[in-house]
């Protein structure tokens, strides 16, 4: 292990056994000014509870004179996630034309292979803000999460209803289909639950949105606890992707409704400030589950500032056989 040290650290170290691990201890935890630990792939970062204010998303505007026709769009399928108590599978819908288009609203979105597919609603809860108009500069890329209820007794099981064909609708005129998305209907119907944009490199885009995220649990978890996972992000590119500003993270725990939530700030010291290229970098994560919760299961929901979501059901008691 090399540790580089700016000023006033300049000399060389010599250090015993004991002094190595103290001093390792200071840096990962950030609490040694002028110190870079290099991270590797396989290291785990210590969970530090730095609390950060709610993200603020970027505003954006596009004088957009046309509406969005599939044929100026890309569309693709993003990660699967969580969010607010759904199950999410986000579809990624880029402007590739010249021009700037607009959206009225969502797309349209039909879960089905095409002469069988069922349209998709948008959710009542946030059918305000779905139904606005959105401009999409060129290289701008709308997000949009279709949810499904992400906890009830049948989840528990083996069970899955999984379609993985989404028929896409737009203002302009066309459809595009995907048919690899993963929507599971068991727990209840599929809506449109969320839309943001990501501004494309000629905009103010973040290279945080090219990460990817998953989560991993730590065994199980009971009220009135802590809940131990994991988040690994994946830098799939070519290139460095900074983590300066230090960017926040929200995590959130959802039954029939939220159960905890906390905005913090990632523990981005002891990676170095920076995740490299091709490489991963797993993170510890904890969250208090309230002593009052009742349900056997619930939805956690992790979303980095600017960057991707990741989430998964957790088991919150013994489930009789």
């Amino acid at each position: 292990m090399t540790i580089q040290m700016g000023p006033p650290f300049m000399s060389t170290i010599t250090l015993n056994r004991k002094s190595f691990v103290s001093l390792t201890l200071l840096m990962l935890t950030g609490l040694l000014p002028g110190t870079t630990l290099a991270a590797e792939s396989n290291a785990l970062v210590p969970f530090v509870r730095t609390p950060a204010p709610p993200p603020v998303p970027a505003a954006t505007s596009a004088a957009a004179s046309r509406a969005c026709a599939a044929a100026n769009l890309e569309v693709a399928t993003g990660a699967q996630g969580a969010r607010k108590g759904f199950a999410t599978q986000e579809v990624q819908v880029t402007n590739r034309g010249a021009e700037a288009c607009y959206l009225t609203g969502t797309p349209d979105f039909f879960l089905g292979p095409k002469g069988a597919a069922q349209a998709i609603a948008r959710h009542p809860g946030a059918l305000a803000a779905l139904q606005e108009r959105t401009d999409l500069a060129p290289g701008d890329t709308a997000l949009v999460l279709v949810g499904t209820p992400g906890s009830c007794d049948a989840a528990i099981g083996p069970d899955r209803k999984v379609n993985t064909h989404l028929q896409v609708g737009f203002p302009g005129g066309g459809v595009k289909a995907l048919e690899n998305a993963y929507v599971d209907t068991l727990c209840g119907p599929a809506t449109v639950v969320d839309m943001h944009v990501l501004h494309g490199e000629h905009s103010t885009g973040t290279p945080l949105a090219l990460l990817q995220s998953t989560v991993h649990l730590e065994g199980r978890a009971m009220p009135g606890s802590e809940l131990h996972y994991t988040v690994t992000l994946t830098n799939p590119t070519a290139k460095v992707i900074a983590l300066t500003p230090c960017p926040s993270f929200t995590q959130s725990l959802f039954g029939d409704r939220e159960l905890s939530s906390a905005t913090l700030r990632l523990n981005c010291a002891a990676t170095g400030n920076e995740i490299a290229a091709g490489k991963s970098i797993a993170f510890e994560m904890q969250l208090a589950i309230p002593a009052h919760v009742t349900a056997d299961a619930a939805k956690l929901s992790w979303k980095l500032e600017g960057g991707p979501t990741a989430g998964t059901n957790v088991p919150l008691r013994e489930v009789a056989r």
